[in-house]
């Protein structure tokens, strides 16, 4: 729900899932700017490739592509497959997908899994919660179903900005 909060707030066109353990590079905003100047109606993906290196989470999309499908799907478990859930409904609903594996702009510290579940509300491994989610996705793809959480995400009400100033009642 975070993300999708965050991406519900921004005020930009574009919208970015930088994850925690993630690493921008240098002038690394100024890089997903520019394909976005090339071409608009892609999910830029900037994975490098193998999976859980920490980069599968580096999505960039215009926000009203992000909007369209109802952002991550919020009926998940907390951790595993939202991502690729995310960009199979984009890519679905007819964007293009873009893959940037250069590591200057696709890197993340080096973590496991079981560290970055300490926290989640789940008695479920990551490799259960991975083939829970992947499951529904799957089902939810092949019946058609693009648009999740009703096309209303995140939280809405009595948002905080950095300094403690409500942004939203």
């Amino acid at each position: 729900m975070a993300k999708n909060t965050a991406h519900w707030c921004s005020q930009n066109d574009i919208v970015v899932n930088l994850d925690c353990d993630n690493f921008t590079g240098f002038f690394g905003g100024r890089y997903v700017i520019k394909q976005f100047l090339l071409n608009r109606d892609v999910v830029l993906h900037q994975f490098s490739g193998r999976y859980n290196d920490g980069t599968c989470g580096r999505i960039a999309v215009l926000k009203k592509y992000f909007e369209f499908v109802g952002g991550y799907d919020e009926s998940f478990e907390p951790h595993g497959y939202q991502d690729i859930d995310l960009i199979h409904r984009l890519v679905k609903s007819g964007l293009k997908y873009l893959q940037i594996t250069n590591k200057k702009y696709s890197s993340a510290i080096i973590n496991s899994k079981d560290e970055g579940i300490h926290y989640a509300k789940s008695r479920l491994t990551y490799s259960e919660m991975n083939e829970s989610n992947r499951k529904k996705s799957l089902l939810n793809i092949s019946d058609g179903n693009f648009i999740v959480n009703q096309g209303i995400f995140g939280i809405r009400k009595k948002i905080y900005n950095h300094d403690g100033q409500l942004i939203n009642t």
